[in-house]
């Protein structure tokens, strides 16, 4: 099994045979909330660990590489855009394209890829684990359990805002989508 910071990416699970296919993506700081979240309907997960700057999204779904990457990126923006609506916590992922660790498989074999592009220099540190065996996860579930909404990216987005207009102009799109669904046309 790939982890990083004691959170698995992907692998080959012994206990029930199963195949299990990931990606991990660089968040713009350190997770303050440990959270899994399932998504039943695609057999995945989305899973965030206090003190570590990724985001996991995981799955048992026979996905070729490119879908991992779609799904993945897709339901970790919803995981990121209700912890910004329910929980205050504003974090966004960094550099997708360029910057990810990702278990998929190819002509019946696990692949482990490591894309990181850097200018000039690299910072930080990583640190990637392959074990075997699981080991036990503390999580906290999300609280809120709502379904998520367009508005939840928009607001997110005007929290993460440098720029002022940008912020006012994302804040009003979530706003008028909100109302958009709780008021419907004529």
């Amino acid at each position: 099994m790939v982890s990083v910071n004691d959170i698995k990416i992907g692998g080959y699970n012994v206990h029930d045979n199963t195949v299990i296919l990931g990606i991990a993506f660089w968040l713009n700081e350190k997770s303050d909330i440990s959270l899994i979240e399932e998504f039943h309907d695609i057999n995945a997960a989305i899973e965030l660990k206090s003190g570590s700057k990724y985001i996991i999204f995981r799955t048992t779904e026979q996905l070729e590489k490119n879908e991992i990457l779609e799904q993945g990126f897709r339901l970790a923006n919803i995981v990121l855009d209700k912890l910004s609506v329910f929980e205050n916590m504003n974090y966004k992922i960094n550099n997708s394209m360029n910057e990810r660790m990702m278990v998929y498989q190819e002509n019946s074999k696990l692949v482990f890829h490591y894309n990181m592009v850097t200018v000039l220099s690299l910072r930080g540190s990583t640190s990637i684990n392959l074990v075997d065996k699981n080991e036990k996860d503390f999580i906290k579930e999300l609280s809120q359990q709502s379904e998520w909404n367009t508005a939840f990216r928009y607001y997110r987005m005007s929290r993460l805002s440098k720029d002022r207009y940008e912020a006012y102009r994302n804040l009003y799109l979530s706003f008028e989508n909100i109302l958009s669904t709780i008021s419907k046309k004529d």
